[in-house]
């Protein structure tokens, strides 16, 4: 086992995302003021961090495709980036998130507020 702080005060906010091929693990911490999108190696490592606001993610763990891609639902945005820490894309619904992501069939599905699925092809 491994300890990683996190930036002042967070804690982890979503059960990680496992990317055994990729050697990374994906996680969201959080306190009162702001939310931290987190890459560690397999050793715990960090590898790199976004800011995300103050987006909930209390139980929506993000989910990673076959390529490496990672996906997060926070708050009012879906988000996407590369296994190295690069922007792919992001969709603010303003009704917010309510779910985590999952893939299927090269597909991203998400649901929110409103009670509807969000499904996004190409993932």
């Amino acid at each position: 086992l491994f300890g990683t702080r996190v930036n002042g005060g967070e804690v982890m906010a979503s059960p990680p995302a496992i990317d055994v091929e990729n050697g990374r693990i994906f996680l969201g911490a959080a306190n009162r003021n702001r939310g931290t999108f987190y890459a560690l190696d397999l050793d715990g490592r960090l590898l790199w961090s976004v800011p995300i606001g103050l987006a909930n993610m209390r139980n929506t763990p993000p989910v990673v495709d076959g390529a490496g891609h990672v996906y997060l639902a926070a708050g009012r945005s879906l988000v996407s980036w590369t296994r190295d820490g690069r922007e792919r894309w992001r969709l603010t619904d303003p009704a917010g998130y309510t779910s985590s992501p999952v893939i299927g069939r090269n597909r991203l599905y998400v649901g929110n507020r409103q009670g509807r699925i969000v499904a996004i092809g190409g993932c």
